[in-house]
């Protein structure tokens, strides 16, 4: 699972530095959108998309370190066998961290982003600790 930050003013400094190594990513997307790759971005361009993403208080972004080539295995799609590729990615509810999404796709060879606008299968493992009763509105869940 790549280290995950979230951008804030205590961390802008690190992002700038970070540029090569570094995915920017708007948490309440999804399907890709407003994905920044700092290694296929200029200086310049990374730190506009860096100062946009924390211009705006009420929008929060994260960073996450750049993973290598996908992890590949061989599986049964339902039609037939074929190599696969996954990505697995922290899930927070509420600012603490609440397990993990597994997404897994065909593998192409062809792109850095697996995601279900993209054809991929998505799971979650919920992480529940103590006492704690999670309630999750129906209304924020996106397909």
């Amino acid at each position: 699972m790549p280290r995950t930050f979230r951008l804030t003013p205590g961390t802008l400094r690190s992002a700038r530095t970070g540029r090569r190594s570094l995915v920017l990513k708007p948490a309440a997307e999804y399907g890709g959108r407003g994905i920044v790759f700092g290694h296929r971005s200029s200086p310049a361009e990374w730190s506009a998309a860096l100062d946009r993403a924390t211009a705006d208080a009420a929008a929060t972004h994260v960073c996450q370190d750049l993973l290598g080539d996908p992890w590949t295995y061989p599986a049964f799609d339902g039609q037939e066998w074929g190599d696969h590729e996954a990505c697995l990615g922290p899930m927070f509810y509420r600012g603490r961290y609440a397990g993990t999404v597994l997404r897994q796709a065909r593998h192409t060879g062809a792109g850095s982003i697996i995601n279900v606008a993209r054809g991929a299968r998505a799971g979650a493992l919920v992480t529940r600790t103590g006492d704690r009763r999670w309630t999750i509105d129906p209304g924020s869940v996106r397909n």
